[in-house]
C-alpha cells in the first residue's frame, strides 16, 4: 500500500472523529472516549452498529488493512488527538484542515505527522498488501 492510500485513510477516520471534537471539559472527555473506540475493538463495534459511514470506513480498514487494521486504528487515534490539541478542538478549523488534507493526503500527512508518526505509518504501509493494477 502507497504512503498517500495509508494517508488517505488516517483522513477518513479522522473526519468520521472530528464530527464529536468540542474541546473543554467535557471536549477531554470526548477525546478520551474517542480514543477509547478507535482503541477498543469490541467498544468500536458496538458503536459502529447504528452508523453507516462508520462502519463503511471499518469496512474499508479491514480491507486495506486486513490483519493490521487494529494497527491502522492505533494510528489514527494518536494522530487524531494531536489534531485535536494543536486546534484546540475547533471542529470548523479541523474540518478545514481534513478536507484539504483529501485533496493531498501525503502533503498533510507531512505537515500533520510527526517524524515518529510518519515512520509509524510508512512502516504499517509496507506491511500491507500493494493493490493489484488493472493491467
Amino acid at each position: 500500500m502507497t504512503f498517500q492510500s495509508m494517508a488517505s485513510v488516517f483522513i477518513i477516520f479522522s473526519f468520521l472523529s472530528a464530527a464529536n471534537a468540542q474541546l473543554d471539559a467535557a471536549s477531554q472527555e470526548a477525546l478520551e472516549k474517542t480514543n477509547e473506540l478507535l482503541l477498543d475493538s469490541n467498544k468500536r463495534q458496538e458503536a459502529i452498529k447504528g452508523d453507516k459511514k462508520a462502519q463503511q470506513a471499518d469496512s474499508y480498514a479491514e480491507s486495506i488493512g486486513g490483519a493490521h487494521k487494529e494497527e491502522i486504528y492505533g494510528l489514527t487515534s494518536k494522530i487524531f488527538e494531536k489534531l485535536i490539541k494543536k486546534y484546540n478542538a475547533d471542529p470548523t478549523k479541523i474540518q478545514e484542515v481534513l478536507t484539504k488534507a483529501m485533496a493531498n493526503p501525503e502533503a498533510f500527512a507531512n505537515s500533520e505527522f510527526s517524524p515518529e508518526d510518519l515512520k509509524a505509518l510508512r512502516e504499517l504501509a509496507n506491511k500491507l498488501p500493494q493493490p493489484v493494477s488493472g493491467k
